[in-house]
């Protein structure tokens, strides 16, 4: 008898059509696709099989709200089990004043009253158990390495902070992201072991932008669009590399490997539990 528990599909998905002002100098970041950008991939989600999907949306997808969502996934996913990881909105980065990345900033992710970094979010991997595969999806400006149609849909506005802004929201809320610094030095001092086997799929390179339109982002729409059509979706690598010749003149999406190497995982089909 085979008494193997079957493996479960885990979601979390973020999406953004505003920043809070008051954090952000007064820039509010409207974006009209986000949240239907996660209502797109809760479809698929659903036709998978995913029955733990967790959203949040706008005003919900605070820094807290973010950590203690990723805090309960590391808990209750367990060993050969998928979570999938997913984001849309604006992206940013910070000054690395640590200088350990190679372009001297930290990419962030701007959630609803502040932005995180994209240390703080590798800070979760080694919270997860052995031979969890992790599927991060990142729809948002400068997302290479985030984890450490129709006329109504032209992709004409970058989804990412106004540049002018950034030295201004960083020195304002100096308090709260430089402490945040700290977690790099954390990492490398314990020798972080990840055990889950992590692949990550970005919107575009760490020098890009991402385009968002009226009804959804670029890149989730081409994601949608290409989603279950047999000749692409053969494994993550194809998928990922006909998203990219689709959209690759105005962006170029990235597909990265983190964690324990696991073979069948990047082989398997998107999105599969």
């Amino acid at each position: 008898m085979n008494t193997e528990k079957p493996k479960k599909g885990y979601g979390l998905l973020i999406g953004l059509n505003q920043v809070n002002p008051d954090h952000y100098e007064g820039w509010n970041g409207n974006l009209s696709c986000c949240e239907n950008d996660v209502e797109s991939i809760a479809t698929i989600l659903t036709k998978e099989g995913y029955t733990n999907i967790d959203t949040l949306l706008t005003k919900n997808a605070t820094r807290e709200n973010v950590s203690k969502a990723l805090e309960h996934a590391a808990e209750i996913v367990n060993s050969g089990d998928t979570f999938l990881l997913y984001y849309s909105g604006h992206g940013s980065f910070l000054k690395d004043e640590e200088e350990e990345e190679v372009d001297k900033q930290d990419e962030t992710w701007c959630l609803y009253n502040g932005q995180m970094l994209d240390d703080e979010i590798y800070s979760y991997w080694d919270k997860f158990k052995k031979d969890v595969k992790i599927l991060m999806i990142s729809d948002s400006c400068h997302s290479g390495t985030i984890f450490k149609a129709v006329p109504d849909n032209v992709y004409i506005m970058p989804k990412s902070m106004p540049w002018e802004l950034r030295e201004q929201v960083y020195i304002k809320h100096k308090d709260l992201y430089k402490p945040l610094m700290d977690i790099k030095r954390k990492r490398n001092r314990a020798n972080v072991n990840i055990s889950a086997s992590i692949l990550l799929l970005s919107a575009c390179q760490d020098n890009q932008q991402a385009m968002a339109g009226n009804t959804n982002s670029l890149f989730t729409r081409t994601l949608m669009d290409l989603y279950g059509v047999p000749s692409v979706c053969k494994n993550y690598e194809d998928y990922y590399l006909h998203v990219k010749e689709k959209i690759s003149r105005i962006q170029t999406p990235n597909y990265a490997v983190l964690g324990v190497k696991n073979d069948a995982f990047e082989a398997q089909k998107p999105f599969k539990i």
